[in-house]
Protein backbone atom coordinates (compact mmCIF):
# COMPACT_ATOMS: atom_id res chain seq x y z
CA UNK A 1 0.00 0.00 0.00
CA UNK A 2 1.19 3.22 -0.91
CA UNK A 3 2.23 5.98 1.57
CA UNK A 4 -0.72 8.36 2.59
CA UNK A 5 1.02 11.27 1.48
CA UNK A 6 1.31 9.96 -2.18
CA UNK A 7 -2.57 10.16 -1.65
CA UNK A 8 -3.90 13.18 -3.79
CA UNK A 9 -6.85 14.43 -1.56
CA UNK A 10 -7.36 17.17 -4.44
CA UNK A 11 -8.71 14.29 -6.88
CA UNK A 12 -11.62 12.99 -4.98
CA UNK A 13 -13.76 16.38 -5.27
CA UNK A 14 -14.32 16.21 -9.12
CA UNK A 15 -14.87 12.28 -8.86
CA UNK A 16 -17.32 12.73 -5.88
CA UNK A 17 -19.05 15.70 -8.00
CA UNK A 18 -19.15 13.51 -10.88
CA UNK A 19 -21.07 10.79 -9.08
CA UNK A 20 -23.51 13.14 -7.69
CA UNK A 21 -24.40 14.41 -10.91
CA UNK A 22 -24.55 11.26 -12.87
CA UNK A 23 -27.09 10.45 -9.88
CA UNK A 24 -29.53 13.89 -10.72
CA UNK A 25 -29.18 13.18 -14.34
CA UNK A 26 -30.46 9.62 -14.05
CA UNK A 27 -33.36 10.90 -11.32
CA UNK A 28 -34.93 13.51 -14.28
CA UNK A 29 -34.62 10.61 -17.30
CA UNK A 30 -35.64 7.77 -15.11
CA UNK A 31 -38.65 6.74 -12.26
CA UNK A 32 -38.69 7.24 -8.81
CA UNK A 33 -37.81 3.71 -8.00
CA UNK A 34 -34.90 3.48 -10.82
CA UNK A 35 -33.58 7.04 -9.18
CA UNK A 36 -33.57 5.97 -5.64
CA UNK A 37 -31.59 3.03 -6.79
CA UNK A 38 -28.93 5.16 -8.15
CA UNK A 39 -29.62 8.07 -6.15
CA UNK A 40 -28.71 5.91 -2.68
CA UNK A 41 -25.38 4.49 -3.82
CA UNK A 42 -23.74 7.87 -5.10
CA UNK A 43 -24.86 9.23 -1.53
CA UNK A 44 -23.69 6.84 0.49
CA UNK A 45 -20.00 6.97 -1.89
CA UNK A 46 -19.91 10.45 -1.23
CA UNK A 47 -20.09 10.36 2.19
CA UNK A 48 -17.87 7.23 2.83
CA UNK A 49 -15.29 9.29 0.55
CA UNK A 50 -15.69 12.09 2.32
CA UNK A 51 -14.91 10.79 5.43
CA UNK A 52 -12.27 8.82 4.14
CA UNK A 53 -10.75 12.03 3.67
CA UNK A 54 -11.27 13.65 6.89
CA UNK A 55 -9.45 10.15 8.59
CA UNK A 56 -6.66 11.00 6.14
CA UNK A 57 -6.35 14.67 7.03
CA UNK A 58 -6.39 13.41 10.87
CA UNK A 59 -3.84 10.78 10.63
CA UNK A 60 -1.42 13.65 8.40
CA UNK A 61 -2.31 16.63 10.84
CA UNK A 62 -4.07 19.48 10.04
CA UNK A 63 -0.90 21.21 8.80
CA UNK A 64 -1.24 18.96 5.70
CA UNK A 65 -4.54 20.21 4.83
CA UNK A 66 -3.90 23.31 5.22
CA UNK A 67 -1.33 23.22 2.45
CA UNK A 68 -3.74 22.16 -0.01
Amino acid sequence: MSDLKDIDINNFGPKIESIIKEAFKTCVVQSEKSCQRNYIPAVVMAVLIFNALVYIGNKLGRNFLIKL
